[in-house]
């Protein structure tokens, strides 16, 4: 096995590492912009943007990184950004001076596509952990060879 295929492994690894740990600091931060920022339209602008950021972030991991294409977390990362969070963000600037109760998303009210959102985010957070503890089994199987 060639140096250069374990350096990628690793380098894998590391991405796939502070890929979930900016997801769960999403999850932690999200309140806490709501909490500080007023109004809560300005709020949901800059949650949203941690999202969008998120989910270009998973998939320049399955650009770089040709193990993780054609997987399940690529393509949870690609319903994450372009059927969530794209259409959301798009969503509130489009309509920024509607309620949030009072828009649509591909049919569904607001709060109903957020609680599929909450559903799909959790999807992706399995996936990379998931995606996580198969490179660094993958990375151990190599080093052995």
């Amino acid at each position: 096995m060639s140096e250069f295929r374990i350096y990628k492994f690793a380098m894998e690894k590391t991405y796939l590492k502070r890929l979930l740990i900016f997801e769960i600091l999403i999850v932690v931060a999200v309140p806490f912009i709501f909490k500080w920022i007023e109004p809560k339209k300005i709020a949901a602008l800059f949650a949203g943007g941690l999202f969008v950021l998120l989910g270009f972030s998973v998939l320049n991991a399955s650009f770089r990184f040709q193990n993780l294409r054609k997987t399940f977390f690529t393509l949870i990362g690609g319903v994450h950004l372009f059927v969530i969070s794209i259409p959301m963000l798009s969503a509130r600037i489009y309509f920024f001076g509607t309620d949030f109760e009072q828009i649509q998303i591909f049919g569904l009210r607001a709060p109903d596509f957020h609680k599929a959102s909450e559903w799909v985010y959790m999807g992706l957070l399995l996936a990379t952990l998931f995606q996580l503890i198969k490179s660094v089994r993958n990375q151990g199987n190599k080093k052995a060879t």
